[in-house]
């Protein structure tokens, strides 16, 4: 049977249910006086998944900020069914009650907590992991016990879809949820035995909580553990018609190489011992693990004698029997496992959506990079990416998305790489040395993918975006950094503080909404003539209607101006040129309608050295109507309009250091 654990929760986080599916919270009923399910709707729980490792409901549901300043959130929120029971031995009823919480990914994951009456208020005082996705269909609470049915995923359902039916029984034990087969053999009770196995100096590990470390060489990283893993199945091995265990061991860290071991224990005059462990193999996958009639069988994925290192293809059955003390091997069956490759795994092609030049000890690339990219599969044969190693989930394309082409750069010390998304991508990396490097989820709180590369080498890096589910495209921004940054703490909206302006939308107009014919601000007095020139006026720019919508055939045309014209003049006489420029100490735009109707534009004279607005024009005898525009509705600029004949004047200068003052 295999059941999920805390330990290995990382790297089971990759798919979801969809949150539609969660029942409402509905309580069953409770004595009168005790426990109410309005309290338990607004009561504090524990939380894994929480910043502060508490949260508190209200109305049954919380949500906070995984990390301080992260757009990503948490949600928790208490889901039916609930249980009324003694739970202490007190003789007061507690609660059992479901949490789902849901980090901005594809999981739903779901806790069982024990609420204990305490002077009628509820204390949250233990919790269980029941898995991802799964579906409780009762809870009741027996004779102190918690009795949980659910369906769980069986070893060919999909996350979204679970189908096998699972019954769990839990004890509170000394503030802990343990759970209990007939006799109290348990995952937990496996994660705290003393194991005989290879993977430790001494040939003996003794775990607690799940884990052993074996201590490296000090100063150095070369520090591995022993786990208990998630895969544990119950039943008689030796026919004395006690339930005794089988669970499989994992160890390694330091070396790179993953090394998986079959141990079996048996109840023995009210212990449990591990009486026999059997090697299964380096940087395998396991499949499945079962008990069927006093046999211990095990399938995983492994290596073909023409298997890749990458690659491993074959599925590997094998029966094992507990004789004199001892496992053996009874039977064996191997075939092509029936997930296969898929599409031809080409990390030396051409990628999709870009290719990135970074690094190098000269010049500068930007840090962070990011680079828009659609993941998973969206044409083409997918690559089922757990073929390529133990650590790699999901598919992926045939040809890479992004490649990176590192320069050696002595200032970086390790590179990041990741995966920002509101799915469940997963990440495949191909070093220049042909290693390949894979992540699911960052943590248990974030299902975006996360790699780190200590002292990276130059050269060709093959990047994968994946998606955990076969149909899933995962749109996002792949991100390549030296800084300490992940997905937990990048926050797109702090790197790029812009606040979306609906104001500002542009409303297409028609050329008369520019008001030629009605009274302007200022006219002149007189006709302009070439001999009165330099004419100069003070005039005051601004306005409400955004020049840049209106249709006046130059898209040079910008500002807020009046309806009106701001000034009008009238021209006559000959002159090569006509010079038309606005000085004043804010940045200002120029719009001229000349006699035949044609609209002449400009914002600034030479770019950010000046942003007087200026045009010299070819003098047509007539009426021109004169915009003087600003950058912002309705803020005014007062300055001095000039026109002349002579094409060597020039506004004074005024750059963006000058504005305001």
């Amino acid at each position: 049977m295999y059941q999920p654990m805390r330990l290995v929760l990382g790297a089971m986080l990759a798919a979801g249910l969809a949150v539609a599916a969660l029942p409402a919270f509905a309580a069953a009923p409770q004595q009168d006086g005790g426990l109410t399910p309005d309290a338990l709707a607004n009561a504090t729980y524990q939380s894994d998944y929480a910043a502060g490792g508490t949260i508190t409901l209200v109305d049954g549901q919380a949500e906070e900020e995984i990390a301080p300043g992260s757009a990503s959130k948490v949600l928790v929120t208490l889901i039916e069914p609930t249980a009324f029971g003694d739970l202490n031995g007190d003789g007061v009823d507690d609660a059992a009650v479901l949490l789902a919480s849901e980090s901005g990914g594809s999981g739903t994951f779901i806790d069982l907590h024990a609420v204990l009456d305490e002077n009628g208020a509820p204390v949250d005082t233990a919790s269980a992991f029941l898995g991802d996705r799964v579906q409780v269909n009762s809870l009741v609470i027996e004779d102190g016990l918690i009795v949980v049915d659910m369906l769980t995923q069986g070893p060919s359902d999909p996350m979204c879809c679970p189908t096998q039916q699972e019954s769990r029984i839990y004890a509170l034990v000394d503030g802990e949820l343990v759970e209990q087969t007939d006799d109290g053999l348990s995952l937990e009770t496996l994660g705290d035995l003393t194991y005989q196995t290879d993977m430790a100096p001494d040939g003996t590990a003794a775990l607690v909580d799940g884990v052993y470390t074996v201590e490296g060489t000090p100063g150095a990283d070369d520090a591995e553990t022993i786990e208990r893993t998630g895969y544990g199945a119950f039943g008689d091995l030796n026919n004395d018609g006690a339930e005794d265990a089988a669970v499989v061991l994992m160890g390694g860290g330091g070396s790179g190489d993953i090394f998986y071991e079959l141990a079996v224990v048996l109840a023995q005059d009210e212990a449990y011992v591990n009486a026999a462990t059997e090697p299964l193999g380096a940087d395998i996958t396991i499949e499945n693990l079962t008990i069927e009639d006093g046999k211990v069988i095990v399938e995983f994925l492994g290596f073909g004698p023409d298997d890749p290192e990458c690659c491993p293809t074959q599925l590997f059955s094998r029966a094992y029997v507990m004789t004199d003390g001892s496992l053996q091997l009874v039977d064996e069956s191997q075939s092509e496992a029936p997930t296969s490759m898929g599409g031809d795994f080409r990390p030396d092609a051409a990628p999709t959506a870009a290719t990135l030049t970074l690094g190098g000890n000269e010049g500068y690339w930007l840090d962070p990079t990011l680079v828009s990219v659609i993941g998973g599969v969206v044409d083409g044969t997918l690559v089922q990416a757990n073929t390529l190693g133990t650590l790699c989930a999901g598919v992926i394309a045939e040809q890479p998305d992004v490649v990176l082409e590192w320069a050696q750069d002595d200032e970086v010390e390790s590179l990041r790489i990741f995966f920002l998304s509101l799915g469940d991508p997963t990440l495949v990396v191909v070093t220049p040395a042909g290693d390949i490097l894979c992540n699911d989820d960052y943590s248990p709180l974030v299902a975006d993918p996360y790699l780190s590369i200590d002292a990276p080498e130059a050269g060709r890096y093959a990047i994968y975006i994946g998606s955990f589910e076969d149909a899933a495209i995962e749109p996002g921004f792949l991100v390549v950094t030296s800084q300490d940054l992940n997905p937990a703490v990048m926050d797109l909206a702090q790197m790029f503080p812009r606040q979306a302006n609906p104001d500002a939308v542009r409303n297409p107009q028609p050329a008369d909404a520019m008001k030629v014919d009605e009274v302007p601000q200022v006219a002149a007095a007189g006709t302009v003539t070439p001999e009165a020139t330099p004419f100069t006026q003070a005039l005051m720019a601004g306005g409400a209607l955004g020049a840049f919508d209106v249709d006046l055939g130059n898209e040079a045309c910008t500002g807020f101006v009046t309806p009106a014209p701001t000034f009008t003049f009238d021209w006559e006489g000959e002159a090569e040129k006509l010079v038309l420029f606005f000085e004043a100490a804010d940045d200002t735009t120029l719009i001229v309608r000349n006699p035949n109707g044609t609209y002449q534009c400009n914002d600034d004279l030479d770019g950010s050295a000046n942003l007087n607005p200026y045009l010299d024009l070819t003098p047509i005898p007539g009426s021109y109507q004169v915009w003087l525009g600003t950058y912002a509705p309705d803020v005014t600029v007062d300055g001095t309009l000039t026109i002349t004949g002579d094409v060597t004047v020039r506004p004074a200068p005024l750059t963006s250091e000058m504005v305001g003052e």
